[in-house]
């Protein structure tokens, strides 16, 4: 251990700085080697004292990085040594529960959708109304599907055959699942939901739009814009000031321009805080029943679709602001999700803690 005051001749700057990345070491390699680590670096230092600042900075520079690319290596290795066979076949079960709730729930909003929209003439074109209401009802479906995904596999055991026994790994079937594949996982699915948010549902909308007017062009409306129309409709508005008579029905379209703006944000946001969300139910209350995890999840969704429809109501009559009123149910999503993950048996915050396989 160092003793107190050792290594003062070395540069502040340098010093500090190595002490502050060594974070980036998990924790049992910090405990192990980190004062070790810093005693090396700091002998470098002084060393490099005597050729000069120059040198100082090569020595600290070089040091800085071979610390944050040596911690990036082992916190990677750490993750794929968790990664273990039985959790490879969780995550695949997430991925597969991912894709067979996303497709039930956008089918039946979409059969919704177009029943009521039957009195409205399409002129024959309904095939193409039914693909053209598939995206914004996805961008909704999309982050509830991802939460009773990671919720049921989370709430399932890990497969027996994958034990000890059978496959002689004693890293398997331990029940434990690293929240890092999980959160990959949800990641790259919110990066797909942003661009499905942002490209793809305001031309969807647009043609709707066109098809249920019966008119050959429309006027876009916020609904119908890209987030790049959206800004410049709403950079418009404010360069070229209307008449003081539709004043405030311009004022409500600048504020609903920002609206979807964040809207659009917020909700591919929500698939990776509805992921941690759903893990730390799962990790607090295991084994759940198919039939909490319905009442679960309806709660959930419940709760924030409510909660973005109130905040776009208040974001529009300009009493909150559009980035408060769309972000503040991921923000009560992410506070809970911290909640039961710190709170999950035996503090472990970092991965998700399922039953241990049938014996």
């Amino acid at each position: 251990m160092r003793r107190h005051g050792e290594g003062k001749s070395a540069p502040a700057f340098w010093h500090h700085a190595y002490r502050a990345l060594l974070p980036l070491l998990p924790h049992g390699l910090r405990a192990r080697q980190g004062d070790a680590m810093l005693e090396l670096f700091d002998r470098e230092l002084r060393r490099s004292e005597a050729d000069g600042a120059r040198s100082t900075w090569v020595v600290g520079l070089t040091g800085l990085a071979d610390l944050a690319r040596r911690g990036v290596y082992e916190r990677v290795s750490e993750e794929r040594r968790a990664l273990t066979t039985a959790n490879v076949v969780i995550l695949r079960r997430t991925a597969v529960a991912f894709l067979m709730t996303c497709a039930v729930l956008t089918a039946t909003l979409v059969a919704q959708s177009v029943l009521k929209r039957l009195a409205v003439p399409v002129s024959g074109r309904a095939f193409e109304v039914v693909l053209l209401t598939i995206p914004f009802t996805a961008a909704m479906t999309i982050p509830m599907s991802v939460f009773i995904a990671v919720l049921w596999a989370g709430s399932r055991r890990p497969p027996a055959n994958l034990s000890r026994a059978h496959t002689g790994d004693t890293s398997v079937g331990d029940g434990t699942l690293r929240l890092a594949p999980v959160v990959g996982m949800a990641s790259a699915v919110a990066l797909c939901c942003l661009a499905l948010n942002a490209e793809l549902m305001p031309r969807a909308n647009l043609r709707l739009q066109t098809i249920y007017s019966g008119q050959v062009a429309v006027v876009p409306t916020d609904r119908s814009m890209t987030i790049r129309e959206l800004r410049q409709a709403a950079a418009k508005l404010v360069s070229e000031p209307p008449a003081a008579p539709t004043l405030e029905a311009d004022g409500a379209s600048l504020a609903s321009y920002e609206v979807e703006i964040q809207k659009k944000l917020a909700l591919a946001a929500a698939c990776v805080v509805l992921a941690l969300l759903a893990a730390g139910i799962a990790s607090r209350a295991q084994r759940i029943r198919l039939s909490a995890q319905v009442v679960i999840s309806i709660v959930v969704f419940g709760g924030y679709y409510v909660c973005m429809i109130a905040g776009e109501h208040l974001a529009e009559r300009s009493e909150i602001s559009p980035a408060l009123a769309m972000w503040s149910a991921n923000v009560i999503a992410m506070v809970l999700a911290m909640i039961t993950l710190r709170a999950a048996p035996g503090g472990r915050a970092a991965a998700l803690r399922l039953p241990p396989p049938i014996t």
